[in-house]
């Protein structure tokens, strides 16, 4: 049983984004607007942006013979009406983002993710084990990055800049240093933790990303110490 909860942490771990790696998930859109989540927000601001307008304008018959103003009135009210009626509100929008993370001029990351974003791609390339299927896998990823890159903006500004910062942090340290555990030690609960997952790791891939996990944990959590015993404490039971 103990062997199955570590394998299913590691899935966690290395599913997961490097953006969301201190195990605080973004809050919940209920927090927000029940009727309007964050994703939804995103999503409407992409398909009202002057460039998705222009591109999609002569493809949809209801908008071509309306001006700018109507058909931006049209496109809000029609994909509102379309939030309200879809079952999972969350999953609907954050589908037509993904669909459409292509209009970058409908979203400006700060600088300090516009420098992480590259270096995420890269740790994405070194990590995708099917080669085959390499720029896929990276492009879906990538994708999936963006998409919580965007809610986190709109939700908390300052925290995606300091996820930002922290990742770009993360991918400068060489995760092979045999003095890694020194440099970035952990409370007792987690070096435990990790000791064992480290013992169910046989690529090389996997084993970097607990120590990468090991490295996000110290660097993000170095000014509250409390709230990294209370993680390991969590994540250890």
């Amino acid at each position: 049983m103990r062997h199955t909860f570590l394998r299913f942490a590691f899935l966690f771990l290395s599913a997961s984004l490097i953006l969301s790696l201190n195990f605080n998930q973004i809050a919940s859109a209920a927090e927000y607007d029940e009727q309007f989540p964050p994703e939804c927000k995103v999503a409407l601001r992409i398909i009202t942006s002057p460039e998705y307008l222009q591109k999609n304008k002569a493809a949809s018959p209801e908008l071509n013979n309306l001006d700018n103003d109507s058909a931006l009135n049209s496109v809000t009210t029609t994909f509102k009406q379309a939030v309200s009626d879809a079952d999972d509100k969350e999953q609907f929008c954050a589908t037509k983002v993904r669909k459409n993370l292509s209009y970058t001029s409908a979203y400006n990351f700060p600088q300090q993710c516009v420098e992480f974003i590259p270096l995420l791609r890269k740790s994405f390339e070194d990590r995708v084990a099917i080669k085959t299927d390499k720029n896929n896998g990276v492009q879906r990823k990538m994708d999936e990055a963006i998409l919580e890159m965007l809610v986190l903006d709109e939700i908390d500004p300052p925290k995606l800049i300091q996820r930002c910062e922290v990742g770009t942090k993360v991918m400068h340290v060489n995760l092979k240093d045999t003095h890694l555990r020194e440099k970035y030690p952990l409370p007792a609960s987690c070096e435990v933790f990790f000791a064992e997952m480290e013992k169910l790791m046989t690529l090389p891939a996997e084993f970097e990303t607990i120590q990468r996990q090991r490295v996000i944990f110290a660097i993000e959590n170095k000014d509250t110490p409390e709230k990294l015993v209370q993680i390991c404490d969590e994540i250890s039971k």
